[in-house]
């Protein structure tokens, strides 16, 4: 993500845990990072001081031209009127613009996990020695962790790409965007069956971490395709481009 568009995201609490993360690594050991976002802080205080000097003093001018409460209704102009619907104007944008949906909730509107449909475990049954019905069950327990490792040695030794695609839901599951990411990209090189759901679940990683353009391009492929999910998919898109 470019920094720029990522210390904005931090002034305007827009960011998301993973962002927050990556801000707390730059701002710690990048001197220029820093300097640049306690520059934007600064403009930020001097816009806001600006217009709440304008502001006072408009207030501060109807209250002398208007002290007779009694004539004010008769005296106020529409020359008088228009900075008001000004002011009122950037107030209702301000408010509009920070209630639109972070990332985070626009991905858990739309993220539930990937059902595990290659080994049947029926609750209260013994599960099985064998590796992998252990990475699945885990995998369908939310022992995301133990699954990712799981399913990460069973693809070494069975080179079946729907471990991959598992692995990749495991690594997004357990809130490692970046490892998600590049696992659902590898698996994309695959063309298996899992395909159009590891596309899916590659736009929300991207939605996730506010990397919404590419979010976007992968979104705007599951449509023309009408694959997997394509009509939230539809949603999705709209919703971003909001």
């Amino acid at each position: 993500m470019d920094k720029e568009q990522l210390i904005q995201l931090i002034i305007h609490n827009k960011a998301n845990d993973y962002q927050k993360n990556e801000f707390e690594k730059l701002v710690n050991t990048d001197l220029e990072f820093k300097k640049s976002y306690q520059e934007a802080l600064d403009m930020r205080a001097a816009l806001i001081k600006s217009k709440s000097a304008e502001l006072r003093s408009l207030f501060d001018k109807l209250e002398s031209t208007h002290r007779d409460k009694k004539q004010f209704s008769r005296k106020l102009s529409i020359k008088t009127i228009i900075p008001f619907v000004a002011a009122a104007s950037i107030l209702l944008f301000i408010l509009l613009w920070n209630s639109s949906p972070s990332n985070d909730e626009i991905y858990n509107q739309y993220y539930t996990p990937y059902r595990n449909v290659i080994v049947n475990i029926e609750r209260g049954e013994t599960i099985g020695d064998d590796q992998v019905s252990r990475a699945f069950y885990n995998y369908e327990s939310k022992n995301y962790a133990v699954a990712y490792k799981q399913f990460d040695s069973i693809y070494n030794q069975d080179n079946q790409s729907f471990y991959l695609f598992y692995q990749a839901n495991a690594a997004l599951g357990n809130e490692d965007y970046s490892s998600a990411i590049e696992l659902y990209k590898e698996h994309q090189k695959l063309q298996d069956d899992f395909y159009a759901r590891s596309r899916w679940y590659l736009a929300l990683s991207y939605v996730k971490i506010g990397e919404k353009e590419k979010a976007i391009l992968v979104l705007d492929k599951i449509i023309d395709n009408q694959s997997y999910n394509y009509k939230k998919a539809q949603s999705l898109l709209q919703t971003l481009k909001e």
